[in-house]
């Protein structure tokens, strides 16, 4: 408790902040499939490479969220907002930490520090036409990553490279801001895990949850409750982490001297649509079921449930809704400007 308190005197000399600007120009986006607008399908299409240095791939309108990602409704609200996502779906941290194949590539998936940060790297250090107009103060970088890390294939089922653990994970997270921040950026924000233990995917059947799925093929061979009870405890466990580190590093440290590095608290957002979801979603509310319905052995056979996406916390076993994305965005636009309750910003 000591620790905590003189942390929030050292953030009350050194600059967190509840209020700021949240005008900016450019969005850069780095994680997985939670933010990809269709990178993913780019590496599919080209022997697991990505777009070359200076390009971007082509959005798609119909993501994991069976719409629109969080990033596009951001670009949708902000007039004149050029977007720049690299976030691959399935991706994960670092391959070195918890590799995941991807047959179709025939390699692991594509990165956030392996693939997605040199590829901003190139198209920002050549002589491209990408960035316009990019500055340390109108332009604001987000990543968020860890769903695919901290699942089933990473470290909830022990899938993780031998010698590493949780706190390895949060380093790469760390190191990835130190990247962002050595490309020139000053305006980050860091998505804390989801809660993970409240989706279809990893409730337990007995809570509603999903069966054997898309997503985790032999579900119902394992004890759903604790599995459910440990993916509760590694999201939480990490985002104390980040909760504790990134004042740490941004006000002690001063790690990333002269940027302002906010947490955007995803996981109490998402826990109170799930609680309450008739005061965020469309009537009927649906806070527990999802909407897209696949079949464990075929992702292709697929049906929907009854209204609409908008109806429904969840897409799929695993993802939120469209719905949900939209309801992300603009609580990330409140988190820019610091007025949001699930933001809390540090000013190196």
């Amino acid at each position: 408790m000591r620790i905590r308190q003189s942390l929030i005197v050292a953030a009350a000399s050194s600059g967190i902040v509840f209020a700021a600007c949240n005008s900016f120009n450019n969005l850069v986006t780095f994680g997985d499939s939670y933010s990809d607008d269709g990178r993913l399908n780019y590496y599919g299409a080209h022997q697991g490479n990505p777009p070359p240095a200076g390009t971007l791939q082509t959005q798609t309108t119909v993501t994991a969220s069976g719409g629109l990602t969080w990033g596009q409704y951001v670009q949708e609200s902000v007039p004149g907002l050029a977007f720049f996502d690299y976030a691959v779906s399935g991706a994960v941290c670092s391959n070195e930490i918890t590799p995941r194949f991807f047959s179709l590539i025939n390699r692991p998936f594509p990165s956030v520090i392996d693939d997605e940060i040199p590829s901003f790297q190139a198209d920002t250090a050549g002589n491209h036409s990408l960035y316009q107009n990019r500055t340390a103060d109108n332009t604001v970088y987000a990543l968020w990553i860890g769903t695919n890390d901290i699942g089933f294939g990473g470290f909830l089922n022990d899938a993780q490279t031998a010698g590493t653990n949780l706190t390895t994970y949060v380093d790469c997270v760390f190191s990835v801001l130190d990247a962002i921040y050595a490309s020139g950026g000053r305006r980050i924000v860091l998505f804390n895990l989801a809660p993970l233990h409240l989706t279809p995917m990893y409730r337990p059947q007995s809570l509603g949850g999903a069966g054997d799925n898309q997503y985790w093929g032999n579900k119902t061979l394992y004890n759903q409750t604790e599995y459910a009870n440990k993916i509760m405890e590694y999201t939480t466990n990490v985002n104390t982490i980040f909760d504790y580190g990134v004042p740490f590093h941004a006000l002690v440290r001063r790690r990333w001297l002269g940027a302002s590095v906010s947490i955007y608290n995803t996981h109490q957002l998402l826990t109170d649509i799930y609680n309450d979801p008739s005061a965020y979603l469309t009537a009927p509310a649906n806070g527990t079921d999802y909407y897209h319905h696949c079949q464990p052995t075929n992702s292709l056979k697929c049906t929907n449930a009854v209204g609409s996406n908008d109806n429904y916390i969840f897409y799929d076993e695993l993802h939120p809704s469209n719905k949900t994305d939209s309801i992300i965005a603009q609580n990330f636009l409140d988190v820019v400007a610091g007025v949001s309750k699930y933001g809390t910003t540090y000013n190196s």
